[in-house]
């Protein structure tokens, strides 16, 4: 049984902020969603872009193996490094945009919760058209789960759900689940040629098309730019959480 959306989802585009910024973002929108009355779910729809260049890490990943493994040591090659809010494995933002998705559980029965395995499928059909329509060859991967090769990178890992393009991986996602709200994170590998303009207007009329939910722009609330300062400043930017592990 495929899953039903909200009407309507806000879409907040986002220019390039820090990696801190960004994952604080991302963790306020979910959180505020998550304790929102169920008829107020506000599911949000949010397209950034990072700057500096940075790395997320996932959540049950060791800081310093990612570290090692690229050869950096903390900033000082003008690569901020972050630990992200959900899971799998380190993604380097260099180029395209990431995006998340965060959508509120018993959307239309109380307390059904999001099935990840579905959201997971859609956004793969979600990217896999965006694609095709800048004309770029790309599929949803359905093969054996597993690693190209040996690496703490979400590039080298291919899972279902994941998409590829040209023989290798373009587009990943991680989840988080909240009491109340899923929150789902994912990047888009900009192929050669085209602007990462170009992506976020494909991937939106993409997202509208496989879904049949009407994105509608917006902004952060008053209460949500209150919490991305205080996870911003107490959270993210802090050593004991990037490097928890």
């Amino acid at each position: 049984m495929h899953m039903k959306y909200d009407v309507g989802w806000r879409l907040i585009q986002d220019p390039p902020q820090d990696a801190f910024t960004n994952m604080a973002v991302d963790e306020a929108i979910a959180r505020v969603l998550a304790d929102s009355g169920s008829g107020d779910p506000r599911s949000s729809l949010r397209i950034y872009d990072w700057r500096p260049n940075s790395v997320s890490v996932g959540y049950f990943q060791k800081t310093s193996d990612v570290v090692d493994s690229l050869g950096l040591n903390g900033t000082e090659k003008n690569c901020d490094i972050v630990r992200r809010p959900t899971g799998g494995t380190a993604v380097v933002h260099d180029s395209g945009p990431s995006f998340s998705l965060s959508l509120k559980d018993g959307l239309r029965t109380p307390s059904t919760r999001i099935n990840i395995t579905e959201l997971y499928s859609m956004l793969g059909r979600c990217v896999v058209e965006a694609l095709h329509r800048l004309n770029v060859p790309a599929d949803v991967w359905s093969g054996p789960k597993g690693n190209s090769n040996y690496s703490s990178l979400c590039i080298s890992s291919l899972c279902h759900y994941d998409v590829v393009s040209n023989g290798r991986k373009v587009a990943g996602y991680a989840a988080r689940r909240l009491r109340g709200a899923t929150l789902l994170q994912g990047y888009i590998s900009l192929p050669d040629g085209l602007t990462t303009r170009e992506l976020r207007g494909t991937m939106i009329a993409a997202v509208e098309g496989v879904t049949g939910v009407r994105l509608l722009d917006g902004t952060l609330t008053e209460e949500e730019r209150t919490l991305v300062a205080k996870l911003r400043n107490e959270k993210y930017t802090r050593r004991e959480w990037n490097y928890k592990r």
